[in-house]
């Protein structure tokens, strides 16, 4: 703090920025727990599984959070496909992304909704990441599902993968 080029306001700043980050991360997962508390019937153990799961695929090793996406039991855990689709929207990771594709495609049925729910995101990565798994789950783009990179037409070219 006696360093003439100490600024307070950047310190300020930087802690400001770290706890609106932690502060979105609690949102989200508030935003679950509502939803299953909304559900019909909800165990101690779904609750602690999502809340667990979060964690995971927030942690910042990507072997961890890869382990996450491989621990989802097919088909079996339902309340858990939010928090996979949510992150398939920010994860950076190519390989943990890659397997957040595979465990929502593992989950069945109900992942259909939620990722056409995500074909009209705003952000254009968004967007085709969930064509990218609406494929992969069986759906076709002439199915009305937009193809925002084209990539069903590289695929079809024989192209290598978008990543």
């Amino acid at each position: 703090m006696d360093d003439p080029a100490f600024d307070a306001r950047d310190v300020l700043g930087q802690h400001i920025l770290a706890v609106e980050q932690r502060q979105a991360q609690q949102e989200l997962l508030l935003e679950r727990l509502r939803a299953l508390q909304a559900a019909a019937e909800v165990s101690w153990a779904e609750v602690a599984e999502v809340i667990a799961l979060t964690e995971r695929l927030n942690h910042p090793d990507h072997n961890t959070r890869i382990r996450a996406t491989l621990d989802v039991r097919r088909g079996e855990d339902a309340a858990t496909l939010p928090v996979l689709l949510e992150r398939l929207k920010t994860e950076p990771d190519f390989f943990v992304l890659e397997n957040l594709t595979w465990a929502a495609v593992q989950m069945g049925e109900p992942t259909l909704p939620l990722i056409q729910a995500h074909l009209n995101h705003p952000e254009l990565s968004v967007k085709d990441q969930s064509s990218n798994t609406w494929r992969r789950k069986g759906g076709a783009p002439d199915m009305g599902v937009p193809d925002p990179s084209g990539e069903a037409r590289r695929e079809t070219d024989g192209s290598t993968a978008r990543r």
